[in-house]
């Protein structure tokens, strides 16, 4: 069976230039032999998903080849879907992306993957087992790492490798960036 996904790359035009990319923004793709994968449960973190979505991107390949091996048994934080909607629609790129087409890529990403939430009380416990090392932004790190292991994840991806490392050794073992699988 081929798999396809939905895939919008966002490219950046030269300055000054108000042009669409020349490419169908929603084409679909079948992924390659060489992209299939034996199963793993991946969790993926915002900074493997933007990048999916924008071209530009330095790490757009090794993403957007991750994106298109996973399937409905891989995951993502539902706060995830939030943080990327913002900081894709907040780029400085011409075209900008617009809130229409970052409601797509939501979408895109929901057909995909399977959403993982915390319950009010895995929430708060998150933030009282975690107050005394962690501050500040710091924290959603830890809700996203609390939603992979929910699910049991044998793969967070992740460009932070640092900043999840430091959320101990249950989710030091299971990180990886996308170059790594």
């Amino acid at each position: 069976m081929v798999e396809r996904a939905l895939h919008l790359s966002h490219n950046q035009s030269s300055p000054g230039s108000h042009s669409r990319p020349s490419h169908p923004p929603y084409a679909r793709r079948a992924v390659p032999a060489c992209f299939r994968r034996s199963f793993l449960k991946w969790f993926f973190d915002t900074s493997v998903l933007v990048p999916v979505f924008y071209a530009n991107h330095s790490h757009h390949v090794a993403s957007s080849e991750a994106f298109l091996r996973a399937g409905k048994d891989d995951y993502y934080a539902l706060r995830t879907l939030g943080e990327l909607y913002s900081t894709l629609t907040g780029l400085p790129v011409r075209p900008r992306i617009s809130g229409v087409d970052g409601i797509k890529i939501v979408k895109q990403i929901r057909d995909r993957l399977t959403v993982v939430s915390l319950t009010e009380q895995e929430y708060l416990a998150a933030l009282e087992s975690n107050s005394s090392t962690i501050i500040g932004g710091a924290i959603y790190d830890v809700f996203i790492a609390q939603c992979a292991i929910k699910i049991n994840a044998e793969v967070l991806l992740t460009w932070n490798v640092r900043d999840f490392r430091r959320l101990g050794p249950k989710i030091a073992r299971i990180i990886k960036t996308p170059l790594e699988l």
